[in-house]
């Protein structure tokens, strides 16, 4: 691992937001049948093929619409370096999943009756349970970005992440606690059921480390969160644990220094995202610390990301962000695997889990476990002066017996 200290955090996610919008995706609605006839076979058996149908849910309407022209970036540009460096062309099927249970469900049903080898699933993390139904039937694999953790506990061998779940981003700070010989650590932490899954495995596991935490619900609606914060410190912690959205955190952060709180604060993966740096000031910022499964893509040694920042750059005017890289991951990985296997649902489940370990994304190393999982890696990350990263380790993220084992 290179050291990053130094480098600074000047990428913007609004910017790439509203950049993502200048980039059309590339594929079709669903209009024709692929041309998935073999045209003859390959040394591995498997049939070649001139293109391979790979469904994908965007989100181009309701709640989450701001998010979806980003993400059709990124796959956009996978697509178009796959087909770059590959024989086999990508008939990517899009449809909107929305933002409610409903929309995504009906977008997976629409995928799965087109015909679609697998699916690009990224869409809310409220969205998942209808569409799982649908896939367990029609066994299409599907690989996902931010899926809760407790649907990788139910033994579908054919769902795929290729980030990471909350539990596993944000495990790494027990063990930062731990290296601080904390005892007690006050959780600020939203009440939606994530959040309460993430609260009971930091209580559960910090039992067994010898660290209570002390819950403290926020509203994230809220704009004062004084009340909580007197609460929290109540306990009198040796840590605290701030984990909620970007806008809702930089309030929570800001008030917890004017109210004088010295202890150490560890704000989980927002520490990667540059739309919640953004917000803080320089001095709000250093000092605290977090963690992050992916290093920005502006200090990542590879000449791969290099020259994928070119690509989005020339494309957008804005530079690239950590979720870019996420997705066109996502998709990649997916890319690769159908073309594989020409276009076979049930061969690409068993490509992922077999041959496709060891794989070198843009973001890491993927190795996909029996659940799905396959990202193993977080960057322990305190920011200095100036917005300036000062120091990080690395650790194995959180890992859970599998249903299967």
């Amino acid at each position: 691992m290179k050291s990053i200290k130094g480098k600074k955090l000047q990428r913007t996610l609004a910017a790439a937001l509203a950049a993502a919008m200048l980039l059309p995706i590339a594929g079709c609605t669903g209009d024709d049948t692929p041309d998935n006839t073999a045209s003859g076979d390959n040394n591995s058996g498997t049939p070649e093929v001139t293109s391979v149908r790979v469904g994908y849910t965007t989100l181009q309407s309701g709640a989450m619409a701001a998010v979806g022209p980003l993400i059709d970036t990124c796959v956009n540009i996978a697509k178009e370096d796959f087909e770059a460096t590959h024989d086999v062309k990508i008939d990517l099927v899009i449809e909107d999943a929305g933002s409610t249970v409903e929309s995504a469900i009906d977008a997976t049903v629409r995928l799965i009756d087109d015909g679609v080898s697998c699916i690009i699933g990224i869409v809310g993390s409220n969205q998942y349970a209808g569409m799982l139904e649908e896939l367990e039937d029609a066994r299409i694999p599907m690989m996902t970005t931010v899926a809760p953790d407790e649907i990788f506990t139910r033994g579908y061998d054919w769902l795929f992440n290729s980030y990471v779940t909350r539990q596993q981003e944000n495990a790494p700070m027990l063990k930062w606690a731990e290296s601080l010989g904390a005892k007690s650590v006050a959780c600020l932490l939203g009440t939606d059921d994530d959040s309460r899954s993430l609260m009971e495995y930091f209580i559960e596991e910090g039992e067994k480390m010898g660290i209570e935490i002390y819950p403290e619900w926020i509203n994230a609606a809220d704009n004062d969160f004084t009340a909580n914060i007197t609460s929290a410190r109540s306990n009198d912690p040796d840590a605290y644990f701030v984990l909620s959205a970007d806008v809702t955190m930089s309030k929570i952060l800001r008030q917890m220094k004017q109210m004088g709180i010295e202890e150490p604060i560890n704000t989980g993966g927002a520490m990667g995202v540059q739309s919640f740096v953004d917000l803080m000031e320089e001095d709000e910022l250093e000092g605290i610390y977090g963690q992050a499964s992916i290093l920005p893509p502006y200090i990542i040694d590879d000449p791969r990301v290099v020259e994928y920042i070119e690509k989005y750059t020339e494309a957008t005017g804005f530079p690239a962000d950590i979720t870019t890289l996420v997705y066109y991951d996502c998709a990649m990985l997916l890319f690769e695997a159908a073309a594989a296997t020409g276009g076979d649902s049930e061969a690409i489940i068993n490509y992922l889990r077999e041959d496709m370990q060891g794989y070198e994304g843009l973001t890491g190393v993927y190795n996909f476990d029996e659940r799905g999982l396959g990202r193993w890696e977080a960057y322990l990350l305190r920011m200095g002066p100036n917005k300036q990263i000062e120091h990080y380790d690395t650790c194995l993220l959180y890992t859970s017996p599998s249903p299967r084992d």
